[in-house]
């Protein structure tokens, strides 16, 4: 059986000019887009649920999630950056990170996987999680310390889940599990 959400709903979160692109990147088939400026995040929270909020990464958009994480522990955050600070991400309640040159494709897939609970790492940032959860003694299942050391080392969830015989999906749900006992509540 697989959990589907049907239209998740996606407040992108950018500057003004980059607002347009990023909106037409995660804009698709049973998605719901609306969008706001960093400033403009914590009304556009209170006017409408949202299940995940795609931000531009950079010090104004960490600012802004980090704000708002913790009143909203049922929306999820996806980071769009190429050189993303891991702590500072984990600090600020990040889910999920795809680079800023990802296919619009992946932006869509990141956001369907984090709508329904699942974790999207770039190698850095499970590296953090992992030495995260090892500094401050939070424990692992056995098979969430084996996909975040495999991601940590930058295999694809896609590799992780041919060599397991298990689905993607799969992996990134471990993965999700682990980062969502660090991450604001």
């Amino acid at each position: 059986m697989h959990a589907t959400i049907p239209t998740p709903t996606v407040l992108v979160v950018a500057p003004a000019d980059a607002s347009p692109a990023l909106v037409e990147a995660v804009e698709g088939e049973g998605i719901q887009v609306r969008s706001a400026t960093p400033d403009e995040l914590d009304g556009a929270l209170t006017e409408a649920a949202v299940d995940v909020v795609v931000v531009v990464s950079g010090p104004e958009g960490l600012a802004a999630v980090a704000r708002v994480a913790r009143t909203t522990p049922a929306t999820r955050y996806l980071a769009v950056a190429d050189d993303l600070d891991p702590a500072a991400a984990l600090d600020a309640g990040i889910g999920g990170v795809v680079a800023a040159s990802a296919p619009p494709d992946v932006v869509r897939s990141a956001v369907r996987g984090l709508a329904l609970g699942e974790g999207f790492l770039d190698a850095p940032l499970a590296r953090e999680v992992l030495e995260r959860h090892r500094r401050e003694g939070i424990a692992l299942t056995a098979t969430e310390e084996e996909v975040l050391g495999r991601l940590a080392r930058g295999d694809a969830a896609a590799t992780i889940a041919d060599d397991y015989a298990v689905t993607a999906r799969l992996v990134r749900l471990h993965a999700g599990g682990a980062l969502s006992r660090l991450l604001p509540t």
